[in-house]
């Protein structure tokens, strides 16, 4: 429901009116900044989170067919990464 209150509200007045907002210069720097942080946040996510994921994941498939081997793979290899990554 809010994000069709949205919509109805900026094209209320015409699509010619949202058009010229979105095409002012302020609105077309706000576009570009927002194009150059993605540019430069999805390159660092993917760098970090392949980088914790080899810190905290073991070698191996991830035992999930029980609660007991879930529960020691977290207590071997989850919880002193997180330590790690702490203590860093």
């Amino acid at each position: 429901l809010p994000v069709g209150s949205i919509f109805f509200r900026a094209f209320q007045h015409g699509f010619g009116a949202a058009w010229d907002a979105v095409t002012t210069p302020d609105a077309l720097h706000a576009l570009w900044l927002t194009f150059v942080v993605a540019l430069i946040a999805v390159p660092l996510n993917t760098v970090f989170g392949v980088g914790v994921s080899l810190i905290l994941a073991p070698e191996g498939p991830i035992p999930l067919d029980d609660d007991e081997g879930l529960r020691a793979y977290f207590a071997r290899y989850v919880v002193p990464g997180i330590a790690r990554l702490a203590a860093s």
